[in-house]
């Protein structure tokens, strides 16, 4: 046994939907990393990406309709942010919302008020 897992056995156990927490999605880097994360399909690695490429021509790669896309949700740095397309949800800063999310980014580096 070598630990690894075929790829057809990570493809049917990748989770679907999944959430991704995203302190201040209306700065350059919430917004940079959300966008990206919004476009990237859960459980894809770089090796598939490699695979499907092909023609230098052709589109990148998207997320199906099926729910396989990250759901980017977190919090605003002012409220009156806009133009958030990639952001399925918006909130004021709660911890039970964070701690309902595999993935949290946050912004450690911040200006403390």
């Amino acid at each position: 046994a070598t630990g690894r897992v075929p790829g057809w056995a990570m493809e049917e156990e990748a989770p679907r939907g999944r959430r991704v927490f995203l302190n201040h999605l209306d700065s350059y880097c919430g917004r940079s990393i959300g966008k990206y994360l919004s476009t990237c399909v859960v459980g894809a690695t770089l090796e598939s990406l490699e695979e499907e490429e092909g023609d230098e021509n052709e589109s990148p790669v998207e997320p199906t309709s099926t729910g396989e896309s990250y759901e980017i949700v977190g919090t605003l740095s002012k409220p009156e942010s806009d133009d958030l397309q990639f952001a399925k949800e918006t909130y004021a800063v709660s911890m039970s919302l964070i701690s309902d999310c595999l993935d949290n980014i946050r912004n450690i580096i911040g200006h403390v008020k």
